[in-house]
C-alpha cells in the first residue's frame, strides 16, 4: 500500500489501508478501548481525493491518532448513515482495526455488504465466492458485473464467455494486476491503473456466442456508454 500511495498520492483508500496494516502490526501494543489509542500510527500525507465520502473517511482516520473520541462524535455518524455501503464499510474498518471494537463493527460490515446504495440500490447484490461458479448458476441476465478475484486468477476469457452466453451486452469491470483483454466480439472501453491495480471496463459481445446480429452487409454493433455513476 505504501507503493500505491507513492504512485497515486491522492487516493485516500490506499492511505487508509496502509494505516490499517500498521495498526494490525502494532495491535499487541494497543489497549482495549478507543479512547486510549493515542499511540495509533499517523496517516501518510494525502492530496485531494475528489470523492466526498473519502473526505470524511480521511477525517475519521486522522482522528484515530489524535482524538478518536472526537472523530467518532463528529464524523462517524455521517459515515454510518449518509454515505451508503462505502461509508459503512470504512466506518466498520475503523471500529474493528483502530478501535478494536468488534461488536460495534460487525453489524456495519453486514450492512455494507448486503445493502448496496446509489443507482443500483435494490437491484444489486454482493456475492462472496467463486465468480465462475456463480455466473454459471445465474437465473437471469445482469447488466453490470464488478469482478474482483485474486490477482492470480487467470481465466478472464472463461468468465467473459460464461457472461457472454448469459448476459450479452453486459458491462464487465475487471480488477486485476494487469490489463484484461476482451474476448472476440467484446470491446475494451477504458483502462485505469491505480498503483499495482489495473481496472478494465469491457463491453461484452451483444449476442450469445460472440456473433453480432445485423441485417446484412458489414456487421455492426452500437456500444452503450459506461453508466454515469461509474464514469
Amino acid at each position: 500500500f505504501l507503493n500505491d500511495v507513492t504512485a497515486n498520492g491522492n487516493d485516500v483508500e490506499e492511505v487508509v489501508w496502509h494505516h490499517l496494516c500498521l495498526c494490525q502490526l502494532r495491535a499487541p501494543e494497543f489497549p482495549a478501548h478507543a479512547a486510549d489509542h493515542m499511540r495509533a500510527p499517523s496517516l501518510l500525507a494525502c492530496g485531494f481525493d475528489d470523492r466526498p465520502v473519502m473526505h470524511l473517511v480521511q477525517q475519521l482516520y486522522e482522528s484515530g491518532a489524535t482524538n478518536p473520541a472526537e472523530g467518532a462524535r463528529r464524523v462517524l455518524p455521517s459515515l454510518m448513515t449518509d454515505h451508503g455501503s462505502y461509508g459503512r464499510f470504512y466506518a466498520a474498518l475503523w471500529l474493528e482495526v483502530v478501535c478494536r471494537d468488534h461488536a460495534a463493527a460487525l453489524p456495519l460490515f453486514a450492512a455494507a455488504a448486503e445493502a448496496p446504495t446509489g443507482a443500483g440500490a435494490g437491484r444489486s447484490r454482493v456475492v462472496r465466492g467463486d465468480a465462475l461458479a456463480h455466473v454459471r448458476g445465474l437465473a437471469g441476465p445482469v447488466e453490470l458485473v464488478l469482478a474482483d478475484p485474486p490477482y492470480a486468477f487467470d481465466d478472464w476469457a472463461g468468465l467473459q464467455q460464461e457472461l457472454r452466453d448469459r448476459c450479452p451486452g453486459a458491462l464487465l469491470v475487471a480488477e486485476s494486476d494487469r490489463p484484461v483483454a476482451p474476448v472476440e466480439g467484446g470491446e475494451s472501453l477504458r483502462e485505469r491503473r491505480y498503483g499495482g491495480t489495473v481496472v478494465t471496463f469491457i463491453r461484452l459481445p451483444a449476442t450469445p456466442g460472440g456473433v453480432t446480429a445485423h441485417d446484412g452487409g458489414t456487421p455492426s454493433r452500437t456500444t452503450p456508454p459506461i453508466p454515469e455513476d461509474l464514469a
